[in-house]
């Protein structure tokens, strides 16, 4: 069924699979340049959330990847749980897949959990021309930033749930899609497919303060310029926290900011976020020498020279 459901909304491009450290990687890309744009989908998603923009792009002289995370769509799940279903672990692992497929120095675009791989993936060094994250408060390791950033939701404890309900699991696809309606029934059987595993760890991991790169620091010290993108009303997310953030990079000089948009802008205002998308990849993919962030410490306040 998942299957079936996904081919109906990758209308371009086409799909491969690639085996990383054990797991069996469901790919969706597009070629197009020499500019890449690399898309990692939230907790409990899917690739092809990312719809909206590989049809906007196709064509456009970009070339285009988005990857199923372990334990979600048609990837496998981890090979190594304990370390393949965390922050750090999913980071590590999409570096490798960069360097697998060729795309240097590509644009990373995040969205919810995967705009906090992003950063985990430039504090750990690697080579990029920037990052847009949507639904994405810089925070963490530590339970601290995380009771700051999110906000109380009916449907906050499925994030870090290995059993939910299933009925909590389709009002938990509700919230994470807001504003889009009719939701695709993907997202829904999407939701249902991952591996539970993969939030108990990954929640558990994160808030526990285990090891990963200062959010906040790393988007501070942030060499690649960074662009962030609100929906104002996000179920999730704590607009004051983002506004409080300390940007040392923040691409445009604000936080885009979408009233009446929830927390997947990409898919409820896929007009005014691909628009913001290009603008940001003609810039940063002019450059086409790597913006490197050096590593920021990982779990600590000191900063590795």
């Amino acid at each position: 069924m998942l299957s079936t459901a996904a081919r109906a909304l990758r209308d371009v491009g086409s799909t491969r699979r690639v085996t990383i450290d054990g797991i069996d990687l469901a790919l969706w890309e597009c070629a197009g340049g020499a500019t890449w744009m690399v898309f990692v989908h939230g907790n409990s998603g899917c690739k092809e959330a990312f719809c909206e923009q590989f049809r906007f792009f196709a064509g456009r002289g970009y070339s285009l990847i988005a990857v199923d995370l372990p334990g979600h769509g048609e990837s496998a799940d981890a090979a190594a749980p304990d370390t393949q279903y965390t922050i750090p672990g999913y980071a590590a692992l999409i570096i490798k897949l960069i360097a697998r497929i060729g795309a240097a120095n590509p644009i990373l675009v995040g969205w919810s959990l995967g705009g906090h791989i992003a950063i985990e993936m430039i504090g750990q060094g690697a080579a990029t021309a920037g990052a847009v994250i949507v639904g994405t408060p810089p925070a963490g390791p530590g339970a601290g930033e995380l009771g700051e950033a999110f906000l109380p939701s009916e449907t906050a404890g499925v994030t870090m749930s290995e059993d939910p309900a299933e009925a909590d699991l389709r009002l938990y696809a509700r919230h994470l899609y807001g504003s889009l309606e009719p939701i695709p029934e993907l997202f829904v059987h999407a939701a249902l497919r991952t591996d539970g595993r993969a939030r108990r760890i990954m929640g558990e991991h994160w808030s526990g303060a285990g090891e990963g790169y200062r959010q906040r620091r790393v988007v501070a010290e942030s060499a690649p310029p960074i662009g962030v993108v609100h929906g104002m009303a996000d179920p999730f997310i704590c607009h004051d926290y983002l506004r409080g953030v300390m940007w040392g990079r923040l691409w445009g000089g604000d936080i885009l900011r979408l009233d009446g948009i929830g927390h997947a802008a990409f898919l409820e205002a896929p007009d005014r976020f691909n628009r913001f998308l290009l603008d940001f990849a003609r810039e940063c993919g002019a450059r086409r020498e790597p913006q490197v962030c050096v590593g920021v410490s990982r779990g600590v306040n000191s900063r590795r020279k």
